[in-house]
């Protein structure tokens, strides 16, 4: 679980235990900063998604400020883009505890559990998503509940295809 955790968080945020790295990030947040402070009248708001979007919860930031991701207000933040990574940060976090409890890779039914137990979360989910989109749209977009169907739609393709290798090589 650390292990694959690690290689995610390096693969979405990068590896910060390379010097290079790290002092290209920092340079990165420090122009950045510097820049949004210069041209901006409100730098707060933007570098409060910012700081938000390193520890994966920048979505929940822009739900709260209940943003219109096309809207006027979001133009100018060079950090709305990064919901999406808040969304798949926190889909990461529940997931590999999903494929744990399933026993997937490791008992023979784990494959046919996890495809289970992934279709009874994300079948509310996207009922959730489906309520949520005409009554609150800015909760249908940035938080990872209503999102979590699209996620593991992959997932569950990944395991139907795995699935249906087997069964092929099987015979």
């Amino acid at each position: 679980f650390f292990f694959s955790s690690r290689r995610r968080h390096t693969r979405l945020q990068g590896d910060w235990s390379s010097d290079v790295c790290s002092s290209d990030l920092l340079l990165v947040i420090g122009v950045s900063s510097l820049l949004i402070r210069l041209v901006s009248p409100d730098p707060g708001v933007y570098l409060g998604v910012g700081w938000r979007a390193i520890f994966g919860i920048s979505n929940i930031q822009l739900y709260a400020m209940s943003s219109d991701y096309f809207g006027q207000d979001i133009a100018l933040n060079p950090f709305t883009h990064t919901w999406s990574l808040g969304v798949e940060e926190q889909f990461y976090l529940v997931f590999p505890w999903l494929v744990w409890i399933s026993g997937f890779g490791r008992k023979p039914t784990g494959r046919k559990f996890l495809s289970a137990l992934l279709t009874l979360i994300a079948a509310p989910s996207l009922i959730i998503f489906l309520w949520l989109y005409p009554h609150q749209q800015a909760a249908a977009y940035f938080l990872m509940p209503p999102r979590f169907w699209e996620l593991s739609a992959g997932s569950l393709l990944f395991a139907w295809q795995i699935g249906r290798h087997s069964s092929a090589s099987s015979q």
